[in-house]
């Protein structure tokens, strides 16, 4: 069974007394997922749970009655031949201090530490541990129940995902720096190759200038990407015809890849859907998949499918094309800043389509088999969010 009793102390401190039988207690203490210690007061390991058991492992067989820093192989035990609580940084040890308060306040107390710990190699190791000590009575004596979880791989990831965020920053002010000194010699020469073809009139050069007009908005398909990647704008919403925007961006990819016999097939379950949304970012982002699509298809043989289906809330848009698919090992990567597994490119299409698409509160998901196509779904609120 398990009893609660409430009481309060002569200045209203409010104190809560849990009661239950020793099988209870056992059960609990079993299941616990996380290091459980049961110490005396000298801080000697009574009892532990089976976490404790994985956790420490098989070199640490000698568990009962090993003092707390020594079985965690805590630096100051390691360096005094009398083990845990001979040292003078002892006194300061928020394992040992917590124990002490949780006797005298008879109640939990829970603290972030860091330890200095030796590993199997003889290295140190920097730890971080959160400790809590709650006072218990087993077998009608008083006992220290520790509860301890090593914290150091949720600190070092977060460490690591600061350092990419900093990294990220500078390299997206460095991108749009770069991205905006590249636009003006860009039109200088869209402007000199359009003069030449006008004034020429020579059907030698029609090769070469398609070329670089081709060259060149390839060059400002990177540099809008980079632009778009660094900028966060939010949506400018306005009411649109998604079909008319997938049935605009499905012609100017045609127009691209003109020289590619490949066959589309548009699908609507209404010609007329209207959404609230930002049709610049979304003719973006479909433009930037079914470009992706022609490029993964094969000449003559390659078929792309472009769905649009809603209902009153939202509308799904799926594109799905039969080329050689993706790898099991890339499909997580795809919508990461600057993955490509192309010869060409920056690796930011999909990483600007992604952030496009949470910015109007939907979802992107790929779906994909090698030798099997790929499909990209979108889903999209119908109205703003």
């Amino acid at each position: 069974y398990v009893s609660v009793a409430k009481y309060f102390t002569n200045t209203g401190q409010k104190h809560i007394i849990i009661v239950m039988n020793e099988q209870v207690f056992e059960d609990i203490f079993e299941s616990l997922p996380l290091i459980t210690l049961i110490v005396d007061n000298d801080m000697r390991v009574l009892k532990y749970n089976h976490f404790a058991r994985e956790y420490f492992g098989p070199d640490k067989k000698n568990i009962l009655k090993s003092k707390t820093g020594d079985i965690l192989s805590c630096l100051n035990s390691k360096e005094k031949p009398s083990g845990c609580g001979a040292g003078e940084a002892c006194k300061s040890c928020i394992v040992r201090n917590s124990a002490a308060k949780a006797v005298s306040g008879k109640k939990a107390y829970k603290e972030l530490t860091d330890l200095e710990i030796v590993d199997q190699d003889n290295n140190i190791k920097h730890t971080k541990m959160v400790v809590t000590a709650v006072s218990v009575k087993t077998a009608g004596e008083p006992r220290i129940m520790l509860i301890i979880e090593d914290v150091t791989g949720i600190f070092q990831l977060r460490d690591s995902e600061m350092h990419k965020s900093k990294e990220l920053s500078e390299l997206g002010m460095a991108s749009a720096t770069i991205a905006h000194e590249l636009r003006n010699p860009l039109s200088a020469i869209r402007m000199a190759a359009y003069n030449i073809k006008r004034k020429a009139n020579n059907p030698l050069l029609e090769n070469n200038l398609k070329n670089i007009e081709t060259k060149i908005e390839e060059s400002t398909k990177i540099i809008n990407n980079l632009l778009l990647f660094v900028r966060h704008k939010e949506p400018d919403y306005e009411k649109v015809n998604i079909c008319n925007i997938l049935k605009e961006c499905v012609e100017l990819t045609k127009d691209r890849f003109w020289k590619k016999a490949v066959k589309t097939n548009l699908t609507f379950n209404d010609e007329n859907i209207m959404i609230e949304a930002d049709p610049f970012q979304l003719k973006e982002v479909f433009y930037n998949l079914i470009n992706n699509a022609f490029d993964v298809v094969e000449d003559g043989k390659g078929e792309i499918n472009i769905c649009a289906e809603s209902d009153n809330t939202s509308i799904e848009i799926s594109i799905t094309d039969n080329g050689q698919g993706i790898s099991e090992e890339n499909i997580d990567k795809l919508f990461r800043p600057f993955f490509t597994t192309k010869n060409k490119g920056t690796g930011l299409g999909l990483s600007v389509c992604k952030k496009i698409i949470t910015g109007h509160k939907g979802n992107i998901n790929v779906k994909s088999k090698p030798g099997k196509g790929a499909s990209f779904a979108i889903t999209i609120p119908i109205k703003k969010g």
